[in-house]
């Protein structure tokens, strides 16, 4: 067997940790914390079981994972034990829950990892849900992307992020886990957080010089952050016209003064695993390297089940398609996603990537190793 042995409704957590650490260190800081991620106030007891679920995670679960590619259901059964002592009333023994509750509970809760995201409104969090007012905009979202909506939503909440993040893990746009906003989602290769910062270099749309003012008047007609960012000269002459007289742009607040917009100030951050649901039941899309070429993997903790001794087998299926999907043009990939919405493809795995998307993880490869 290859993969982690699910058992009693633990999706959630098997294809959370999967995402996590099967392929990716963006998150093996925590499991090395002193003291288990000590908080002010935790008494010798919960120490004590912080340690050792920090512990289980690190030498029961991730090692062997990396090491020797599985994970067997007593090993999860272990760390949920953990957490019921640590995490009174939350139930994690038995209960089926959501993954956000699972990862919130380990990096927050157990391990004191600090937010990875940080927002001008003094919010911070580890993982960022994105709501969409579907009502108040003017943007066909028919086929979108999360490039798409991430910038919709921080819009639409006036939120921005008071620095880039080392893991931007989103959940889309849904009304729990059965209803979903949208029949497509497009998970972006990469995030461009250049335009949701609030701090940093911003290139005006029309001459490419540092963007000092930010119109959300010009949002609702073109559709993007970047293309409402304008520098002093390139703002007046366009808000001149008599149709744009009267929107107000802002200034936009730098840290950088008169420096040059170029290939380097883009800040972007790579998709490196995305885990869908599907019927209450949580699989995971993950990328097994770092390079623009590396495979994808699909696996889930149950898909199988040894009648003989009722243990179910996990599976990983290599997903050939996925490099090429996710770099195909923009026209090919609205093609095969109408396919899916009406019914005309065969590929289970890649309408499952397109259709049941709940949470996408994205990692800055420059900042990983050191928050």
């Amino acid at each position: 067997m290859k993969g982690i042995q699910g058992l009693n409704n633990s999706c959630y957590i098997d294809a959370s940790v999967f995402c996590m650490f099967a392929f990716n260190s963006t998150f093996d800081s925590a499991l090395h914390k002193n003291n288990g991620g000590k908080k002010t106030g935790d008494d010798d007891d919960l120490l004590f079981i912080k340690v050792k679920m920090q512990k289980c995670l690190r030498d029961s679960i991730v090692n062997p994972l990396r090491r020797d590619f599985f994970v067997s259901a007593d090993k999860v059964a272990t760390l949920r034990s953990l957490l019921d002592q640590s995490l009174t009333g939350q139930r994690f023994l038995f209960e089926e829950k959501d993954p956000e509750e699972f990862m919130n509970a380990v990096l927050e809760d157990m391990l004191n990892v600090d937010p990875f995201l940080k927002f001008n409104t003094g919010h911070e969090s580890h993982i960022h849900q994105l709501f969409i007012d579907k009502d108040n905009l003017d943007i066909d979202l028919t086929l979108t992307s999360v490039q798409q909506l991430i910038e919709i939503s921080f819009f639409q909440s006036t939120l921005k992020l008071t620095q880039k993040p080392a893991c931007l893990m989103l959940q889309m746009p849904r009304h729990g886990k059965e209803f979903k906003m949208f029949d497509v989602i497009i998970p972006s290769l990469f995030i461009d957080v250049t335009d949701l910062l609030q701090y940093g270099i911003r290139e005006c749309t029309i001459c490419g010089e540092m963007g000092v003012f930010e119109c959300s008047h010009c949002f609702h007609s073109h559709k993007t952050l970047s293309s409402i960012v304008f520098c002093q000269a390139c703002s007046k002459q366009y808000h001149s016209h008599n149709k744009r007289s009267h929107h107000q742009p802002q200034s936009i607040k730098t840290l950088f003064i008169n420096s040059t917009p170029n290939a380097s100030s883009t800040e972007k951050m790579e998709l490196f695993a995305v885990m869908c649901v599907d019927v209450n039941h949580f699989v995971s899309f993950v990328k097994t390297g770092s390079h623009a070429d590396s495979p994808w993997i699909y696996f889930d903790s149950m898909v199988n089940r040894k009648v003989a001794d009722n243990v179910l087998i996990p599976s990983i299926r290599v997903c050939s398609f996925l490099p090429g999907l996710l770099t195909t043009s923009e026209s090919k990939l609205k093609s095969t996603c109408l396919a899916i919405k009406s019914g005309e493809t065969d590929n289970e795995l890649m309408k499952r990537f397109l259709s049941d998307a709940y949470i996408c993880m994205y990692r800055s490869t420059e900042l990983m190793f050191y928050k």
